[in-house]
């Protein structure tokens, strides 16, 4: 196809292939800078030396090509809620299974389970700490609180428990989904104190699911 004679849309491919591949690359930030670093120059090297001898070489395309994989996962990286400085995985304090005080605010109502309500929330604070992050709220349908309206905000104590991925190599990853949408961890409500302070009046995403929400029989 003619289409792939022009550099710009070779970048941009391998632009494309370095976002996907950065969830499979687990190198820092600044190891994937020195790599660009060195490829730059490399290439300014390169330059130089076939303005000198008036040659043409065409190997540099390929690192050139190289490089925008590498720009690629940088983007990403960067991109990642965790690249933040207040993401809530940079704690010290955090590890699975122990008990912290959080508290954060209910964004969006999910489909429930069996057993749980579910819902996205935004982690404001881990004990006293201000943070960000999502996190995957289920709360026990048997738990006293029977339900979170979206944009309250949630006072409670609870543990941060890492998402596991699925047993089934075939089966859903719903590990990855979550990651690709910033979430890392869920949190299970069921017998713990839990503080609800409304923050606003009727959002849409209540009034849409009182309107669908199956009526109880009497």
């Amino acid at each position: 196809m003619k289409a792939f004679h022009y550099p710009i849309l070779k970048l941009t491919i391998f632009l494309a292939i370095g976002i996907v591949a950065s969830d499979y690359i687990y190198v820092s930030i600044s190891l994937i800078l020195r790599g660009i670093g060195v490829i730059l120059f490399v290439l300014l090297g390169t330059y130089l030396y076939c303005k000198k001898q008036k040659k043409i070489l065409y190997w540099p395309s390929l690192i050139v090509l190289l490089m925008m994989v590498l720009v690629g996962v940088f983007v990403s990286k960067i991109h990642a809620p965790t690249f933040s400085k207040s993401h809530y995985t940079h704690l010290e304090t955090i590890a699975d299974n122990h008990l912290h005080q959080l508290e954060f605010v209910v964004k969006k109502r999910l489909k429930p389970t069996i057993y749980n309500h579910r819902y996205y929330a935004e982690l404001t604070k881990v004990d006293s700490t201000p943070v960000s992050g999502t996190l995957l709220i289920n709360l026990s349908k048997e738990s006293t609180k029977a339900n979170f309206k979206v944009n309250s905000k949630i006072l409670t104590s609870a543990a941060l428990q890492e998402v596991k991925p699925s047993l089934n190599p075939y089966q859903f990853n719903y590990k990855k989904y979550l990651k690709r949408l910033g979430i890392y961890h869920h949190v299970f409500l069921r017998d713990q104190i839990i503080l609800a302070i409304p923050q606003s009046k009727n959002s849409i995403d209540d009034i849409i699911f009182s309107i669908f929400q199956p009526k109880k029989k009497a």
